[in-house]
């Protein structure tokens, strides 16, 4: 897990779904669709060794896999040995030919805690932490002229209302979300998100934030817009000094910011502190 510091979002307020070998699936075929865009379904089916419409049938659950099979994917993916154990019984528990077999596997993952284990890494923890639209969607929610309406908050955060959509129900399914009558009630608060993050989550809303800083500053004009940037020189014993700094900052920030009153837009304050040369400049 990354050691992020980031004031990521609102905490999980429910427990998550617990685990499954298709959600492994899904996470997987999400983590590499992250890497490469143009990653399909079909190149997972190839990857896998399987026929395109197989693995179509088993991530919607039309379709099981047998003990061998689960051992030959797991290779493919190439799980470590632990990780491997855990989808592999995860099919066992479920399609075992005997019953004692089916029963052997589940005490093995009660054993392992699989819950517990696995719980960071289900398909909507990721989604929602490596997707900026679902902390816009909660922080639009603030501003007073709000509209539950899908095409307004898709306008308003310059997105699609597919992924408003899909936001919204994942925000929901999370227990973050709730709606009164025509209208959504948030239902969080602010923590600091760490070690509880999945790495590769946190890496895709950090790029996704960088890529709109990017647009923001060649498109927004200057009175609706602030970058500041400082390069000095310091000493390496004091970074952990100067990190919990920046995180002060920004909860001082972020607590201004919650109880100032009305609201009329949502805005990203994002903080780097990185090293700008490959750190051999002693």
């Amino acid at each position: 897990m990354e050691n992020t510091t980031l004031l990521l979002a609102p905490e999980l307020s429910v427990p998550l779904a617990g685990p499954d070998y298709v959600a492994m699936l899904d996470h997987e075929l999400d983590i590499r669709r992250t890497r490469n865009p143009a990653y399909s379904l079909r190149a997972f089916a190839r990857d896998l060794n399987l026929p395109p419409h197989h693995l179509s049938e088993i991530l919607r659950g039309k379709r099981g896999i047998s003990e061998r099979l689960a051992a030959k994917i797991a290779g493919k993916l190439g799980l470590t040995d632990e990780r491997s154990d855990l989808f592999c019984d995860l099919v066992a528990a479920r399609h075992a030919r005997s019953q004692k077999a089916r029963t052997a596997a589940r005490a093995r993952l009660a054993q392992r805690q699989v819950a517990q284990e696995y719980e960071p890494l289900t398909l909507d923890a990721f989604k929602y932490i490596s997707d900026w639209s679902h902390f816009g969607i909660l922080e639009l929610m603030k501003v007073k002229s709000f509209r539950a309406n899908l095409a307004w908050i898709a306008t308003a955060l310059g997105v699609s209302e597919s992924t408003v959509q899909a936001a919204i129900e994942r925000l929901e399914r999370l227990g973050l979300l709730q709606r009164e009558g025509a209208t959504w009630k948030a239902t969080h608060r602010n923590i600091w998100a760490g070690q509880e993050a999945p790495s590769q989550a946190v890496k895709r809303f950090h790029e996704q934030i960088l890529n709109k800083g990017t647009k923001a500053l060649y498109q927004q004009p200057l009175a609706e817009r602030e970058f500041a940037s400082v390069l000095f020189a310091i000493s390496r014993d004091k970074l952990p000094h100067y990190k919990r700094r920046l995180r002060e900052i920004v909860l001082e920030l972020d607590a201004e910011i919650e109880s100032s009153g009305e609201r009329d837009d949502v805005y990203c304050f994002a903080v780097q502190l990185f090293r700008v040369g490959k750190g051999d400049a002693t």
